[in-house]
């Protein structure tokens, strides 16, 4: 398990610690996964937290980013129980026409429906803001993008 945040970075793993006690504390801090190993003792007073931790880290749409959410539940008697909505993630393969080959990524069913309604993934993912996006659907835009401009150029010259 690794984690890219940087106020992490500059914690000692002992100090992480104390974080165990609430995993959504500590859910909220790991939104993206790269750098700081997280120590195996870190897990041992929480077992839940473990397998919260792999399905956050599972569950993140590439083109929306779109990730799970801390939220209340709340009872007629106005009791409020957290609890997490972790987003169906799919593996899936996306047929880009530009490119003209299936592109894998892991998608929301939410982003499959939408790519479907925007008419298609190329419109999709081109449309889509970078700052949320992988960056492998980063790669995959601007090849498309390229693509895309290398047809207008050559369609440009042929007339």
């Amino acid at each position: 398990l690794y984690a890219k945040n940087y106020r992490f970075q500059s914690l000692s793993f002992e100090s992480l610690h104390f974080l165990t006690a609430n995993p959504f504390r500590l859910l909220r801090n790991l939104t993206l996964y790269d750098n700081l190993q997280l120590p195996t003792s870190l897990f041992f007073n929480y077992k839940p937290l473990l397998f919260i931790l792999e399905e956050a880290i599972v569950a993140r749409c590439e083109i929306t980013g779109k990730s799970p959410v801390v939220k209340n539940l709340v009872s007629h008697s106005n009791i409020k129980t957290k609890f997490m909505a972790i987003p169906n993630v799919q593996k899936k393969r996306l047929f880009s026409n530009a490119l003209g080959e299936f592109v894998t990524l892991k998608v929301a069913a939410s982003t499959i429906k939408s790519l479907e309604h925007s008419g298609g993934f190329d419109k999709f993912i081109l449309n889509q803001e970078e700052e949320s996006m992988s960056d492998r659907a980063l790669t995959v835009k601007r090849r498309i993008a390229r693509k895309i401009k290398a047809k207008k150029a050559a369609a440009a010259k042929k007339k």
